[in-house]
């Protein structure tokens, strides 16, 4: 990692890797620590070593079970602020700038992760029945180019501070919207009908029923996409 560092030499490191497991077992903790916090350790000490000041880390809505200050809905949210604490180190020692950017739920075109809007669209597009739970909970979606344009304004941010920092915002859409709704709007964009089964599937153990509000978006931020056009656009390509 070091021998890459300084080859880049990089300004600025935006670190967005990371292993999700939403229920974990014993076979899944080598994993999680690897890549939530021994890689992320790596890039921290390489990026200080080499003289990059900045760094932008990746937090989840997930730390806030409940809406509560912290409470990690399961133990990749509870590695994600593991590593937070990790980061106060290298502020606090080696004067580095940090934001750390707390994300929902988020969507785009080619997206290989298997996520809850690729799910639908290709139900949509096929006709197959979708076991699903009962869908009401609400999500928090956004499309994956305002995500990225939160991660740059949060670069420039931290362009503008002159001494070390750990700063954390958190990007929300400017509405949520249940389960049952997505689909119900899939089916209206697309002229498709979902074929969801409702209820076939229980809800998890610690199921998100409304996601966390916590936290200030990065100033000057502002959702510009809409779910329906963020839809129609993926829908295009699909058929």
């Amino acid at each position: 990692m070091l021998e890459i560092f300084q080859q880049a030499k990089p300004e600025v490191v935006f670190h967005l890797a990371s292993k999700i497991v939403t229920r974990h077992s014993l076979n899944d903790l080598d994993a999680l620590v690897d890549s939530n916090l021994r890689f992320g350790l790596q890039l921290l000490e390489s990026a200080v070593t080499v003289g990059c000041e900045r760094f932008i880390n990746t937090g989840t809505g997930w730390q806030h079970f409940e809406n509560q200050e912290y409470d990690p809905v399961c133990l990749y949210a509870a590695t994600k602020q593991a590593f937070e604490d990790l980061i106060e180190y290298y502020v606090r020692v080696a004067g580095l700038k940090v934001v750390t950017l707390k994300l929902h739920d988020n969507y785009g075109e080619d997206d290989p992760r298997g996520k809850l809007m690729a799910l639908l669209l290709n139900a949509a597009r096929s006709g197959e029945f979708l076991d699903l739970s009962p869908g009401e909970q609400r999500i928090d979606l956004l499309n994956v180019r305002d995500v990225a344009s939160a991660f740059m304004m949060a670069d420039e941010v931290l362009s503008k501070h002159s001494s070390a920092t750990h700063l954390r915002y958190m990007i929300k859409a400017e509405n949520t919207i249940s389960i049952r709704e997505l689909a119900e709007l899939i089916g209206k964009v697309t002229g498709r009908p979902v074929n969801a089964r409702w209820g076939a599937r229980p809800y998890r153990e610690r199921e998100v029923m409304h996601p966390s509000d916590r936290g200030e978006p990065v100033p000057g931020w502002k959702q510009t996409f809409t779910l329906e056009q963020g839809i129609k656009e993926i829908w295009a390509r699909m058929v």
